[in-house]
């Protein structure tokens, strides 16, 4: 029994639910000709994710670095949590090229029971910083800060 179901199951006749889900099937029969194509219905993360990376990896190799923004990501966090994790820290659908970085932006802290604690996070930093990189003796350089920013 499905939570939330059984109320509804006695105003719903089982002969146009049976038909409805006879039409669906058709319709997707119709639609869905081949293997590959049922199993990006049934598990898109699992057939698109290393095709993606694939991709990513034939870019990076024509460039010196590649940089994927996700901005508000307080948004698209929640959806993209697990996912982007899986894809930054584990080879589960394959490998991320070493010079792919990744840019997260968003008004609020990675959800630490998917990140863990240790990214970095810095508030200081809410305006453009360089991405030139550090020299051992010096502190980060900062790009000029934008017309009324504060820090």
């Amino acid at each position: 029994m499905i939570p939330g179901v059984g109320a509804f199951t006695g105003a719903v006749d089982p002969n146009q639910v049976a038909a409805g889900a006879d039409l669906l099937k058709a319709l997707l029969s119709a639609r869905l000709r081949s293997h590959g194509d049922v199993q990006i219905v049934l598990s898109p993360l699992t057939i698109l994710t290393p095709a993606f990376l694939q991709d990513l990896a034939e870019v990076a190799q024509r460039r010196p670095w590649v940089v994927l923004f996700f901005d508000t990501y307080q948004r698209t966090g929640p959806l993209l949590d697990v996912w982007l994790r899986d894809v930054l820290v584990s080879d589960r659908y394959g490998e991320l090229p070493a010079n792919v970085l990744v840019v997260l932006a968003g008004q609020s802290r990675l959800e630490s029971r998917c990140w863990g604690t240790t990214w970095i996070w810095s508030p200081a930093c809410h305006w453009k910083c360089s991405l030139r990189p550090r020299r051992a003796s010096s502190s980060p350089q900062r790009a000029s800060q934008p017309s009324g920013a504060s820090r």
